[in-house]
């Protein structure tokens, strides 16, 4: 089988002549011993990634980095490549809204959770509805060029997780204390990732990743709080997904058999 033919074999539920295997990231330094040069992943922090692109130019960056990216899952026979959108010098986006807003990991020990969230809600409805710059999404041309030269046909699996609970413990209790605000949160990254699975569409990309980490090594909330608020906007997702040809890939970190 071809990598291709083995990934979709086992999204069609058929069995495969082996497991698929890819990395969601590799991270230097073991991408930089594997590869036998330096390289930044964007993924593991965008500074010094921009750094590189100033000094070295854009387009230059990029394609470096689609042309490493590339290498690493020829030399590691990987079935598929994850990639995300790459950053774009001199534009300002955010991807996650509590990057933005600076709540990530922040555990606020006083004050109004639900005035919090009801406050969040509103700025990412009035900043962060618009569509992501096309710049960013260069890094798929430029890996699909990358794997021509290589003659590679990997399976591209790109993110749109926009419904995860992560460390967020304003959201988890606002789910309890004032469900409708939470629902509005849901509602807006469910709006988010659809303008972000529209340009996936376009660009023609072959799975997407939906949903987000809800779990460590317990749920993070209850499996009736999961099937009420995440449930039906991830199903959303995943139909637009089914109806364009796109497989959907729910995704979550941790211990979530209890949902299952």
């Amino acid at each position: 089988m071809t990598s291709r033919q083995r990934v979709e074999a086992s999204f069609k539920h058929q069995e495969p002549d082996r497991t698929p295997v890819f990395e969601y990231v590799l991270l230097p330094p073991v991408a930089e011993k594997i590869l036998g040069r330096p390289f930044i992943e964007y993924l593991g922090g965008m500074p010094p990634w921009l750094e590189q692109a100033e000094e070295e130019g854009f387009e230059r960056t990029l394609r470096g980095y689609a042309r490493s990216r590339v290498e690493l899952a020829s030399i590691l026979g990987h079935d598929l490549m994850c990639l995300s959108p790459n950053p774009v010098p001199g534009i300002e986006y955010a991807y996650d809204p509590l990057d933005e807003l600076g709540a990530h990991f922040e555990l606020k020990e006083s004050g109004d959770p639900v005035k919090r969230v009801r406050e969040r809600n509103q700025r990412v409805a009035e900043t962060m509805m618009g569509d992501l710059p096309r710049d960013c999404y260069l890094v798929y041309e430029y890996v699909r060029e990358e794997m021509r030269a290589r003659e590679l046909d990997l399976p591209i699996l790109a993110p749109a997780y926009f419904h995860g609970i992560w460390t967020d413990a304003d959201l988890m209790q606002v789910m309890v204390l004032e469900p409708e605000v939470a629902r509005h949160h849901f509602a807006l990254a469910t709006q988010r990732a659809l303008k972000v699975i529209g340009d996936y569409k376009r660009l023609g990309i072959d799975l997407v990743g939906i949903g987000g980490d809800f779990a460590g090594k317990r749920l993070l909330i209850s499996p009736q709080a999961y099937q009420s608020f995440i449930v039906p906007e991830v199903r959303k997702c995943a139909r637009v997904l089914r109806e364009a040809g796109i497989y959907s890939v729910n995704a979550t970190d941790g211990d979530i058999w209890s949902v299952i």
